[in-house]
């Protein structure tokens, strides 16, 4: 069952990261396992089963580059890559090999280990991240306020509250759109995209109107996936 939750992990981890980033992980990883397992041939004679002790490298490695799951995963498959090698090119029989466990489980300690640094310097980064992208926020919050506050136009406000509203969600345009409940009016109020019709506010046409009259009703966010091909202004 535990493996089977490790697995999901593994996958959902390696699901996350860019392609670009994965390739060149795992070339890593799986190159220096193929150097392990040379080294370990031309050296298993002269240095006897105490040549596992470089079995961590790979793995810390793996830990490091793809979090707890993966790091924990892939000592459990260096442990089985291990007793191979000792049982066909070292000699050793299982319970020779097993007779060693104090330094595989020091093994598999140090893949979790390795995986745990990588996740908290995931979770540190995100909490920066978070953090900043806050900060972010309510420095543009006051300083539309301040902006928008200090304007007697009415115009001009709506314009600079949604120009600071396009900036605040990182889009590429903007409308401010106002809802007259009492006559089921929609009008248009600004825009940061040019317009043929300059003059505001503008009625918006009912099925235009349909669509926010749907948002101010339900209280909910709506996503248009396929903006271009919407009859949506």
């Amino acid at each position: 069952m535990q493996l089977r939750k490790t697995s999901k992990d593994v996958i959902q981890k390696i699901q996350n990261l860019k392609p670009h980033r994965i390739v060149p992980r795992v070339l890593i990883v799986i190159g220096i396992t193929l150097v392990y397992v040379v080294i370990f041939w031309l050296l298993i004679d002269q240095v006897g089963p105490i040549i596992s002790v470089f079995l961590s490298v790979p793995i810390v490695a793996a830990g490091l580059y793809f979090g707890q799951s993966v790091g924990l995963l892939a000592s459990l498959i260096g442990l089985a890559l291990n007793t191979f090698l000792l049982t066909t090119l070292g000699g050793f029989t299982l319970s020779q090999v097993a007779s060693n466990w104090p330094g595989y489980l020091a093994i598999v300690v140090i893949g979790y280990i390795a995986g745990y640094i990588h996740d908290e310097a995931v979770a540190r980064k995100r909490i920066d991240s978070e953090i900043h992208s806050r900060e972010w926020f309510i420095a543009i919050i006051g300083i539309a306020t301040k902006s928008i506050t200090g304007i007697s136009n009415p115009e001009e406000a709506h314009y600079r509250l949604v120009s600071y509203l396009t900036n605040l969600f990182i889009a590429d345009y903007a409308y401010l759109v106002r809802w007259d409940d009492a006559n089921r009016q929609a009008f248009l109020m600004a825009s940061t995209k040019a317009l043929e019709n300059t003059s505001f506010p503008i009625p918006l046409k009912p099925e235009e109107a349909n669509t926010i009259e749907t948002v101010v009703h339900s209280g909910h966010s709506m996503v248009i996936k396929d903006v271009q091909e919407s009859n949506y202004i």
